[in-house]
C-alpha cells in the first residue's frame, strides 16, 4: 500500500501562512532562474543529527507494516466521510492532511483502534480545543495528534501565543533551517526522505596510521 502525502510537516496554521499543498490560493509565479534550481541533496547523518524531529518523523513512516499503512488510509476515509476538516488561516476548508494520521498511527501502535477515535476539534488549526470536553459531553480521545501527549492539541497556544506543543515548535524551527540550508521544501521529496532515513548510519572509519 503506498500513501500519498500533499502535505508530510505540520501546516503553516493561523496567523502563519499556508503552504501551497493545503493552500486554495494559487501560487505565485517564480523567477524562471530560481525554479531551474535544483536543492542541495542533504547526507543521511546530517539529516539525523541537525533535523531529529523530522527525521524521526520520516524513519517511523517508514516503519509502517501493511495494516498499519492500510490504518493511516482507514483514518483519512472516516475524516472524510465525516466531513471532518480544517481551516486555512483565511478559513477555507481543507482535507486533513496525510501527516496527521501517520502520527496518530505511530503514537498508537499497540492500540490502532484507538488512532480512529483521536478528537479533531482538540486538534483543530484554529487551537481553540474542545469545547464539548470542557463540558464533560465528548466521548473521543483527547491528545496531541503529533507528540500524543493528553494536554494539549497540535495547535494550542499559550498566553503569550507561543505553541503548547514542543514537538510543533521544533518541527518548525527544523524545517526553516532545512530550508534555508538550500535543501528544499521536505514536502516536496518526502519519498526521497522517508527512503534515506531507513538507511542505516554511516560510520567513518579510522584511517590506518602511516608507517
Amino acid at each position: 500500500i503506498e500513501v500519498g502525502a500533499p502535505s508530510l510537516g505540520p501546516p503553516q496554521s493561523r496567523s502563519m501562512k499556508t503552504s501551497a499543498a493545503t493552500s486554495p490560493k494559487a501560487t505565485p509565479a517564480k523567477d524562471p532562474a530560481a525554479a531551474s534550481e535544483k536543492p542541495a541533496i542533504i547526507g543521511r547523518n546530517k539529516f539525523e543529527d541537525e533535523f531529529p524531529v523530522m527525521f524521526n518523523f520520516f524513519l517511523e513512516r517508514g516503519r509502517l507494516n501493511e495494516a498499519q499503512l492500510q490504518k493511516v488510509q482507514d483514518i483519512q476515509s472516516r475524516w472524510r466521510s465525516g466531513l471532518v476538516y480544517w481551516l486555512t488561516h483565511d478559513n477555507q476548508e481543507v482535507a486533513i492532511p496525510e501527516w496527521v494520521a501517520v502520527n496518530v498511527v505511530v503514537n498508537n501502535k499497540q492500540n490502532l483502534a484507538k488512532g480512529s477515535r483521536i478528537c479533531m476539534s482538540l486538534n483543530h488549526t484554529k487551537g481553540y480545543g474542545c469545547n464539548r470536553n470542557n463540558d464533560g459531553l465528548c466521548s473521543y480521545v483527547h491528545e496531541c495528534c503529533l507528540c500524543g501527549q493528553v494536554d494539549h492539541g497540535v495547535f494550542q497556544r499559550r498566553a503569550n501565543g507561543t505553541w503548547i506543543c514542543g514537538k510543533l515548535r521544533k518541527w518548525y524551527d527544523e524545517e526553516s533551517r532545512y530550508k534555508a540550508g538550500g535543501f528544499g521544501d521536505p514536502r516536496q521529496h518526502e519519498g526521497t526522505l522517508t527512503d534515506l532515513a531507513r538507511k542505516p548510519r554511516v560510520i567513518k572509519r579510522a584511517s590506518a596510521s602511516p608507517q
